[in-house]
């Protein structure tokens, strides 16, 4: 999220957001379900035709098709720069983890080949218009399984200090992770890279291009990722132009701390145990 919020601001860059009457605070995912609605994959396909075809976006266009499931609108997009957007491949009229699990088993096994085909023609549609109109796909990746599961964790339970919206400084109590609650968090995210490069895999099928964005990269030298950013997509910017963007920041601020020590009671006990959870890409 941070990332996309710092290439906003960039000149040289237009990065698709959603807007409220009430507040002016861009939102950044403005295809998931919580921005868009239950939209229908048609309308997401007319949405991408509309942003990428290379002439003046219609935003009456693409906002008669967003407000017909989102009380939210799109706010203006410049077609003379490098547009961009932020979204995970989940079709935002998927049935919710949350319906599912209040549904009876015969229920599941239907939602979940529903979900299955939406996945599929999602796909379809939106990997056609980045071969078409040369969508640069930018995988975004944390190789640093361990790290990533905990800045996921829920602290004790009590959802104090540990919860992926807290903030860390000196006055906070350390957490006790469970080892074992951490391990399924640990799961999850081995599952989540292998999803991701299956992914990627069926992009190059589908003839699109695309490039991996690696959270440690951005951690380690973010003028550098940045620049580097830039120059796949030919966009002339300056490095004064960088050091801008970076300068002026995101609301969004890192969690965690890189040395689980700072925070974490038992940190010896879960670097034992999880010395070697990176997945290189």
């Amino acid at each position: 999220m941070a990332q996309v919020s710092l290439l906003n601001n960039l000149d040289a860059f237009s990065i698709v957001h959603s807007l409220t009457d009430a507040q002016s605070t861009p939102q950044w995912e403005p295809f998931e379900f919580a921005k868009c609605g239950a939209m229908s994959n048609k309308n997401l396909e007319l949405i991408f035709e509309e942003i990428f075809s290379g002439h003046t976006v219609d935003l009456h266009k693409v906002n008669a098709a967003y407000q017909q499931t989102s009380c939210q609108k799109i706010a203006s997009i410049d077609a003379s720069k490098s547009i961009g957007f932020k979204m995970r491949l989940h079709p935002p009229s998927r049935v919710l983890a949350t319906t599912m699990q209040t549904s009876p088993r015969w229920a599941q096994y239907f939602q979940r080949q529903y979900n299955d085909y939406l996945l599929r023609d999602m796909k379809r549609r939106l990997f056609r218009i980045f071969r078409a109109y040369g969508v640069v796909v930018f995988m975004a990746v944390r190789q640093d399984i361990l790290r990533w599961a905990l800045s996921t964790y829920h602290g004790d339970g009590t959802h104090s200090f540990g919860h992926l919206q807290g903030s860390h400084d000196a006055n906070h109590e350390k957490i006790y992770v469970d080892v074992d609650r951490l391990g399924t968090f640990i799961h999850r995210c081995r599952y989540i890279h292998k999803r991701k490069k299956k992914i990627v895999s069926e992009l190059h099928a589908a003839g699109a291009r695309v490039e991996i964005l690696r959270y440690e990269d951005f951690q380690s030298d973010p003028k550098a990722h940045f620049r580097a950013l830039c120059d796949t997509l030919d966009v002339d910017v300056t490095d004064a132009d960088i050091q801008l963007a970076l300068d002026t920041g995101t609301r969004f601020q890192k969690v965690h701390a890189d040395d689980i020590s700072t925070y974490v009671e038992n940190h010896q006990d879960i670097l034992a145990r999880f010395h070697d959870c990176y997945e290189p890409w």
